[in-house]
């Protein structure tokens, strides 16, 4: 599998693009621990939209997960 990270507040941003490469996307969700989101708000919409623009279309099954705090 190949995982992304993109997290989002009033804009979304990648933090790691998809890849299978399983120890660069472990160090990337080390780093959330101290990520402080650059703007206020909820943009969640941009955020989906920016995940479904790189997804393969010839790929059978594809997963996003969205977590939340509120």
């Amino acid at each position: 599998y190949a995982y992304g990270l993109a997290v989002y507040s009033g804009y979304s941003h990648w933090v790691s693009k998809p890849t299978r490469d399983q120890n660069l996307f472990k160090h990337f969700v080390n780093q959330l621990k101290t990520l402080v989101m650059p703007t206020l708000g909820n943009n969640l919409s941009q955020a989906i939209s920016n995940t479904l623009a790189i997804l393969s279309y010839n790929t059978p099954s594809q997963y996003i997960v969205i977590l939340s705090d509120g």
